[in-house]
């Protein structure tokens, strides 16, 4: 099978690196370092009313990356791709055809609660963990939900309603763009909005993904061994999923409209820097654009 290699840079006809993107189009990062002191200063001048948006493909480190700053500035971390997720989740569940009116019975039946400063999620007041929602069958279906409009608008409801009335501090918010209606009703209300782009290979991506799923059974069995795995049959299946999943994104940006690249984003090439030195960068950022 021949591999398709997918990438936000392929949006500008350019080849693999942020170098080559317009000039005009975000500030690209160089690798910066930020110590424990300048973290602590940035957490005291972090305003109430900041919304720090990672965004990107899927696999390029959106999660990673918003979980470590949300816990290094001890700020919620607002996943927005995960309603999505639950959404799909109900879908699914009920075995519904996607219209409006099914659309608007499963968002009635998602509960979100904040604890310690992260998301729960709840289907018919039933706990949904997060294996249920990020696993092969929900990365296939999601991007069919997640283009419908009339879901987008639940969607960015209910993001408008955690942001302006649920949380009081500054946020990490991730997902795929930047310019969701949520936050351009929160930059319109005061908030600032400081937006970081990041991406890498597709090689890459899929060495994260892999590393990823076998981190995660790891947690729930600790004898879990790896050599059960056919590495080659996993990663045509990351092609199946998480590629074939980053072409129907660009063609919803494209054609749709939907997560356009913002002009003021930080953007950092994540291929080549630990999750570590992402963070870092990312940091400095942030207490450059307060």
């Amino acid at each position: 099978m021949q591999k398709v290699l997918i990438s936000l840079k392929n949006l500008f006809n350019t080849c693999m690196s942020f170098e080559n993107y317009p000039k005009n189009i975000g500030k690209i990062l160089e690798k910066a370092t930020f110590s424990q002191d300048q973290l602590e200063s940035l957490k005291n001048n972090l305003s109430k009313k900041v919304i720090i948006r990672v965004y990107g493909l899927a696999g390029v480190g959106k999660g990673t990356l918003s979980e470590s700053l949300a816990k290094s500035l001890q700020i919620p971390n607002l996943e927005s791709s995960m309603i999505l997720r639950i959404a799909t989740f109900g879908y699914l569940k009920l075995g519904l055809e996607l219209s409006d009116l099914n659309t608007q019975k499963v968002f009635e039946k998602i509960d979100i609660k904040v604890v310690d400063n992260s998301l729960e999620f709840y289907f018919e007041n039933k706990f949904v963990d997060r294996k249920s929602l990020k696993n092969p069958v929900i990365d296939k279906n999601v991007t069919d939900f997640s283009s419908d409009l009339f879901v987008r608008q639940k969607f960015d409801d209910t993001l408008d309603n955690l942001v302006q009335k649920v949380f009081k501090t500054a946020v990490v918010a991730d997902g795929r763009g930047a310019f969701e209606p949520y936050l351009l009703k929160a930059e319109k209300s005061g908030f600032k909005i400081i937006r970081v782009l990041l991406d890498s290979s597709d090689e890459i991506k899929a060495k994260r993904y892999y590393r990823g799923f076998i981190k995660s059974e790891k947690a729930k069995n600790p004898d879990f061994d790896e050599k059960v795995i056919n590495k080659q049959e996993f990663l045509k299946e990351f092609e199946k999923t998480v590629v074939q999943r980053n072409q129907k994104d660009i063609t919803n940006i494209l054609d749709k409209k939907i997560g356009l690249i913002s002009k003021d984003s930080g953007l950092i090439e994540t291929s080549n820097l630990s999750p570590q030195e992402v963070l870092e960068t990312t940091l400095d950022f942030i207490a450059k654009s307060l």
